[in-house]
This record gives C-alpha cells, structure tokens and sequence, in this order.
C-alpha cells in the first residue's frame, strides 16, 4: 500500500525517517474530526466556535 501517495494526493506532505511512521499516518488510523466534534455539541459536553485547519503536525 503506498500511504505516502495517498497522503500526496490529499495534499499532505510526510517527511519520515522510516516507513513504519508514515504507515501510523494512514487515514484509517484516525476518526472523521467532524463526527466527533458533532457528538461532543449534541451531547453537551462542548460547543463548536470555529473551523480550523492544521498546516503542519510534528511528531517526535
């Protein structure tokens, strides 16, 4: 599977120093953001204020 061309084609640039790392950045390996935030305002416990849009993820 070539999740670096996935991601590419998303728009998302990875640098990485192995393999391993960019196959944790999978889509799969996360949740739909807007289906969270719409649970956490329908049940309550938050409320959305703004839309944001992340320009860069370090991990380390």
């Amino acid at each position: 599977r070539d999740v670096r061309g996935e991601l590419a084609a998303a728009g998302v640039l990875v640098r990485a120093a192995s393999r391993a790392t960019i196959d944790e950045e999978m889509p799969e390996a996360y949740k739909d953001v807007a289906g969270v935030v719409d649970v956490v305002d329908g049940a309550g416990i938050g409320r959305k204020v703004a839309r944001l849009r992340p320009l860069a993820v370090v991990k380390g």
